[in-house]
């Protein structure tokens, strides 16, 4: 398929997207415990196909940084609870320049962010 701009890319992104939130959502415990049959040697639950394409997604996401990090542009930490903490950090900071919240909570969410 040609995705010949960037918006057009999004917005299939976006129906794919939903498409499989609303394949997710229809499913039930034993349609995840049926299983299925893809001509390997041993039928899995279809769970262990959904576990696979996460670990799978996750080692193409080391395998790219890894090669990035190889000529000299490493995208840098990509652990989640990095993400989170940076996530969190930025909201607080916000919430502390609009005035929302007290100076207590907002000191104590930024500590809590902090990971070693």
């Amino acid at each position: 398929m040609d995705f010949p701009t960037v918006s057009v890319l999004r917005q299939r992104w976006r129906e794919d997207e939903a498409a499989m939130r609303a394949w997710i959502d229809s499913l039930s415990d034993e349609d995840l415990a049926r299983p299925i049959d893809i001509g390997e040697p041993t039928p899995f639950p279809l769970w262990y196909y959904l576990e696979h394409l996460l670990t799978h997604a996750m080692q193409q996401l080391a395998d790219a940084a890894t090669l990035l990090t190889a000529e000299g542009r490493s995208p840098g930490e990509l652990e989640f609870l990095e993400y989170a903490d940076q996530r969190e950090m930025a909201a607080t900071l916000r919430a502390a320049q609009s005035g929302v919240g007290d100076s207590a909570s907002i000191a104590a969410s930024s500590r809590s962010s902090v990971r070693s």
